[in-house]
């Protein structure tokens, strides 16, 4: 049987269509994250954003100091620390720190919190991505690390940006969001 698949996209009142391979293109979600994480051609703010969800879909309680670093610098916070605002202890941040550097090797928390996670840097990667998905990846980062007054936490589009970065609404397998 001859299985044909497509994508349609609308972009400003035009139509266009894509091929999907379904061989290639649908993918287990873990396994699509993974492959991102590793992928060095997508920015270090997409490479963080998927490197947390990783963790979240194979058990936080075993990449718990990794994902709080992680969570600190998504949420533009000068220092890394927990849910509750309490500061995490230098060893725990070590610990997360060497977890995210078997992923991304040159991860260092407070150059990437000085030169990529502020207003000026998010907003100019932001205006330079032509991938749907990822932009949004980077507008959730910059809502975080300056939220506009103008745009309540309320508001349709900020929930649905605020849940694609989290794993409750993503399925077992994924089509290949960075390629379509």
């Amino acid at each position: 049987m001859l299985l044909i698949l497509n994508l349609l996209k609308n972009n400003q009142g035009i139509l266009t269509e894509k091929a999907i391979d379904y061989k290639q293109d649908i993918k287990p979600v873990v396994q699509a994250l993974a492959a991102y994480i590793k992928d060095d051609t997508l920015g270090i703010v997409h490479r963080i954003a998927f490197l947390r969800k990783y963790y979240e879909h194979n058990g936080i309680e075993n990449y718990k100091e990794a994902y709080d670093v992680l969570s600190s610098l998504i949420h533009g916070r000068d220092k890394c620390k927990y849910i509750n605002n309490s500061e995490m202890p230098q060893a725990e941040i070590q610990k997360g720190c060497t977890e995210i550097k078997k992923w991304i090797q040159n991860f260092d928390y407070d150059e990437l919190y000085r030169d990529v996670y502020n207003e000026e840097k998010l907003a100019e990667l932001y205006f330079a991505e032509t991938n749907d998905y990822l932009k949004i990846q980077l507008f959730r980062a910059l809502f975080e690390v300056n939220p506009s007054r103008e745009i309540k936490e309320e508001d349709v589009l900020v929930k649905f940006i605020n849940e694609s970065y989290h794993i409750e609404n993503d399925y077992a397998y994924y089509l290949d969001m960075v390629k379509i």
